[in-house]
């Protein structure tokens, strides 16, 4: 497929959810890494930084809202420089969540959204959280690993990441993404 062919491609997201130290960022940073390698026009947004703030109160704006509000504009920035390939990691905790990205992306004209989920043991979980996270913010996650979990039925697949490799699973992640319309 030649750079014409890539750039008429519709496009499309991947939002990779789960549980804290699931590894969904490490995934989608692979996942890119994988479609660079395939020649594919992509982009990696975070959607934690999008929303990565701590709004006035004043104007009661929830973080997902604020999350919501940003989507649309930085996904038609990277569409103006051709790029239809998106990889989203972000936990969601219930449907109207991923309803509002959902809505945020079709904005922006992507309409095609997959959604997998990654899982992972209690225990593995926080040996990845420690060695990332430090001081409040390790204390903060190791109480949200027990409390912060997707939502049951909003994934079309998931993947447990306890023993696989990132490369191994974001190989994985993707072949089941391209067997969605590729």
């Amino acid at each position: 497929m030649d750079g014409d062919d890539r750039r008429s491609i519709q496009p499309r997201a991947l939002l990779i959810t789960g549980g804290l130290g699931s590894g969904k960022t490490s995934i989608a940073i692979e996942v890119g890494e994988l479609l660079e390698r395939r020649g594919d026009f992509y982009a990696v947004i975070d959607l934690d930084f999008l929303c990565w703030a701590v709004p006035d109160p004043s104007f009661a704006t929830t973080i997902h809202q604020l999350l919501v509000r940003n989507l649309s504009p930085v996904v038609n920035g990277f569409r103006a420089a051709g790029i239809n390939w998106f990889v989203l990691p972000r936990l969601i905790q219930s449907r109207e969540e991923l309803t509002l990205i959902q809505d945020a992306l079709a904005a922006a004209d992507v309409h095609e959204v997959t959604v997998v989920e990654l899982t992972v043991d209690k225990d593995i979980a926080l040996q990845r959280l420690q060695s990332r996270d430090t001081g409040a913010n390790l204390s903060s996650n190791r109480e949200g690993i027990v409390e912060l979990h997707s939502t049951p039925d909003i994934a079309g697949a998931t993947f447990a990441t306890d023993e696989m490799t990132v490369e191994d699973l974001a190989q994985d992640v993707l072949s089941h993404w391209l067997s969605r319309g590729d």
